[in-house]
């Protein structure tokens, strides 16, 4: 039962934050719902596939510049990983204090 509780809990988690591509593809005037459908299914190919060709679909984020979806790796566009766990554990500790 527990189990079940958890996986809810993770699923609308992650759920939540795709709130943050949805506005900034909003205020770029991009069709939000559009580029997060196309970036959740390039996101869920990649982790359910053992094909090296759909494993880049990892590093898929958004281009608001031209409206689509690309391989954000290869655009240059990198984030330090370190900054973004910070910033996740900063927000779920205000939340559960």
């Amino acid at each position: 039962m527990q189990g079940s509780k958890d996986q809810i809990a993770i699923a609308e988690f992650a759920e939540a934050l795709t709130i943050i591509p949805r506005v900034l593809s909003a205020n770029a005037a991009k069709d939000a719902s559009e580029l997060v459908a196309k970036l959740k299914v390039a996101h869920n190919t990649a982790q359910n596939s053992d094909d090296p060709k759909t494993s880049k679909l990892k590093y898929f984020g958004l281009d608001l510049t031209n409206g689509k979806i690309r391989n954000n790796l290869e655009a240059g566009v990198l984030e330090p990983l370190v900054s973004k766990i910070k910033s996740i554990k900063y927000e779920l500790f205000d939340i559960f204090e």
